[in-house]
């Protein structure tokens, strides 16, 4: 190890021809110093060790502002170039820590859409965050109240749209498809559109 040259966040120094640069903190835990014995294996560690903490602190900054799923978690790294492997570890500390919890993301996603979206559109855009059947299955209660729910968004929306008694086929459609966009399930759809005409 040659050219060794710190500053107060950055080590830099040359191995076998190569230049590092490699933040003080890492360096610090390894002992790294100018007449440092450097061989392969600790240079591996040290730049492991580097990366795995450069993700961690990504990781932290990301999930400080909202609640993350683990799957959007590792995208959002991936596009940042970082590795894939290292990624996964880290992912794999912060559900250890509790920092990561997809069943806790899933109750916060389900809260915050519960009022505008039927069951089936919460399950489809859960299964699009990673969760499995029976994650989804486990945090999804069974609403009893979905009929009433979206007996309410479809009054709502004949108001905002300003329509009046008795309805026209093509306005009951186009509630029928907005309902259904909207994940509601066929069946209390249709027992809704029935109750209109």
């Amino acid at each position: 190890m040659k050219d060794f040259k710190r500053s107060n966040s950055v080590v830099s120094f040359e191995y076998n021809g190569k230049r590092y640069s490699l933040s003080s903190r890492v360096c610090d835990e390894f002992g790294l110093f100018d007449e440092f014995e450097m061989n392969d294996d600790i240079l591996s560690e040290i730049i492991y060790r580097d990366e795995f903490l450069k993700i961690y602190e990504k990781a932290l900054n990301l999930i400080s502002y909202r609640e993350h799923f683990s799957m959007e978690l590792k995208l959002k790294l991936q596009k940042r170039n970082f590795e894939r492997e290292i990624i996964e570890d880290v992912i794999s500390l912060l559900k250890s820590e509790n920092l990561v919890d997809d069943k806790r993301a899933a109750k916060l996603y389900i809260e915050s859409k519960a009022d505008k979206y039927g069951k089936n559109k919460i399950k489809a855009n859960l299964k699009s965050k990673g969760l499995n059947y029976a994650e989804i299955e486990s945090v999804l209660e069974t609403e009893n109240s979905e009929y009433n729910k979206l007996k309410d968004i479809i009054e709502n929306k004949i108001n905002l749209l300003g329509l009046k008694k008795p309805y026209s086929e093509k306005e009951l459609s186009k509630l029928a498809r907005f309902a259904y966009n909207r994940g509601f399930s066929s069946c209390d759809i249709y027992k809704i559109i029935v109750s209109l005409r």
